[in-house]
């Protein structure tokens, strides 16, 4: 495969490679906004930063540019798959936008999605900062809808949705919704975190402890929507439902079974989650399926 990213063409036949180049693009970004208002707010790099402020420590930054393009890498499979022509991306529960503009700095067309109306201003700003550093227009489309209500005027190619089957009402729907936009042959990627892991089970309790569910304000039709707090799945449901609605599996993995750790310890940590890989305990899953006809 062989992609752009800003300029400098990568060649490579390991997709973790290309997703390891995108993790540093962001982390050159997220260190400009830093010290630079040019495109953010202070608010929005608070919002920003908030949610990438491991990324900013140096000490911790390979190892989890190392995690990061452990889930990237199928994204990055999936759009390569379908590069016949442009392929089209709806990136469901788009947050701070990172994915959306990534997948559309490989080469396709994105639809990010999300409910924050904040979270959506700023990744139109981020967007802003990459259009002016590559000078030409990347093709994204940020919306602050429902997901569930989105009536598209075309099918995806790829469906991604990091983070975001722990929050959607009902895990059925989605994959109904899914199953209806997508191509013949398009990818559902869903990374979530996992429910075998202990430290994850608890965090996630102490989330939703006072309720599982809540709400929020649908920003187009001012409607409640239900919306779940921190609802984790075991990987092992998730798969079987993924069957249930018409996707075959392409490929099941876990992550994150070491802490942040410094450069000259990233080696072992690999080795390490190589052979704890056969234990379904790391902290995110990723599961990736393809539509099926009829």
């Amino acid at each position: 495969m062989t992609f752009t990213l800003l300029d400098i063409k990568i060649k490579e036949t390991d997709a973790y490679h290309v997703a390891y180049r995108i993790f540093e693009v962001l982390l050159e970004e997220l260190k400009f906004h830093a010290f630079s208002r040019s495109y953010l707010t202070i608010h929005d790099f608070e919002l920003l930063a908030q949610y990438y402020s491991s990324w900013m420590r140096d000490s911790n930054a390979s190892y989890l540019g190392y995690c990061f393009a452990q889930r990237l890498k199928n994204l990055v499979r999936c759009i390569d798959k379908h590069r016949d022509v442009m392929p089209r991306v709806l990136d469901c529960g788009c947050g701070l936008g990172s994915e959306s503009i990534a997948c559309a700095i490989l080469g396709a067309e994105v639809v990010g999605i999300d409910l924050d109306i904040e979270r959506i201003n700023v990744a139109k700003k981020r967007l802003d900062y990459y259009e002016d550093k590559l000078g030409s227009n990347l093709k994204v489309h940020f919306l602050c809808k429902e997901i569930l209500n989105y009536e598209p005027d075309y099918r995806f190619d790829v469906l991604h949705a990091k983070e975001f089957i722990s929050h959607v009402w009902s895990l059925p729907t989605f994959l109904k919704f899914a199953s209806k936009v997508l191509n013949e042959d398009g990818h559902l990627i869903v990374t979530d975190a996992n429910l075998f892991n202990p430290y994850v089970a608890f965090k996630a309790y102490m989330d939703h402890r006072a309720s599982l569910f809540t709400t929020v304000q649908d920003p187009e039709t001012g409607k409640k929507v239900p919306y779940a707090v921190e609802r984790l799945f075991w990987p092992r449901y998730v798969s079987e439902t993924f069957i249930q609605y018409g996707f075959k599996l392409i490929s099941i993995s876990i992550f994150g079974y070491s802490p942040p750790i410094p450069q000259r310890f990233l080696g072992v940590a690999r080795r390490l989650e190589e052979v704890l890989g056969k234990i379904p305990v790391g902290t995110v899953y990723e599961i990736t399926g393809c539509k099926t006809s009829g």
